[in-house]
């Protein structure tokens, strides 16, 4: 069964519930994707069971015919600047072992889940994060990153088949994804760029 999570409520524990329960079905996504029928870009993930609403949705496979698969350049732009990134206790275990060493973290914040669950969510970097290496631009927990990491994707760019789409102001403002036709280099240069400059003016 597939399903799709639902979209970032205005609720931050509704937020953190939904990415708990994502964190432990990272096995289960299968990409991040932009739904033009909801014109939102959310995870997708492959469940054999159910998945308790309101925190996921059964979609049909014939959705995926349509939808454009969020793709990553490795500009590092986001990784660099203002990461955000944040892990769930268990996440964090889950590091510390795969590195062998504590992760120092900025702050911690204990928080009662819409599950009944109680839970311990850190922030590791709220600016370059320290597991992102700038000069190759890869990330040195690749393996483990957390589930924010793996969902929290740039929406400028995606993949249908071996096409890439680009997004585009489209009427009313709405999200409009158009073909890119010249090479990936340039395209990753002038995300990077983009991104940069947001993340500057977004820092006063």
């Amino acid at each position: 069964m597939l399903y799709r999570t639902s979209t970032a409520s205005t609720s931050k524990v509704f937020n953190l519930t939904l990415l708990s329960l994502l964190s432990r079905l990272k096995d289960r996504i299968i990409g991040v994707f932009y739904l033009p029928r909801l014109r939102t870009v959310v995870p997708l993930l492959d469940y054999p069971g159910r998945l308790p609403r309101p925190f996921f949705y059964p979609i049909e496979e014939f959705e995926l015919s349509n939808a454009i698969e969020m793709t990553c350049l490795k500009c590092g732009a986001c990784c660099e600047t203002r990461s955000g990134v944040f892990a769930f206790e268990n996440e964090l275990l889950e590091i510390e072992q795969y590195i062998g060493n504590r992760v120092n973290v900025e702050h911690c914040e204990n928080i009662r889940l819409l599950t009944g669950e109680s839970t311990r969510v850190c922030t590791i970097a709220s600016g370059k994060c320290p597991f992102y290496d700038v000069d190759t631009r890869q990330c040195a927990i690749h393996r483990v990153k957390p589930i924010i990491c793996r969902v929290f994707f740039c929406t400028l760019v995606g993949k249908k088949g071996s096409r890439v789409y680009v997004k585009v102001r489209g009427p009313q403002g709405a999200p409009l994804y158009v073909e890119w036709t010249s090479d990936i280099a340039t395209l990753r240069k002038k995300v990077r760029s983009f991104s940069l400059r947001l993340a500057a003016r977004s820092s006063f």
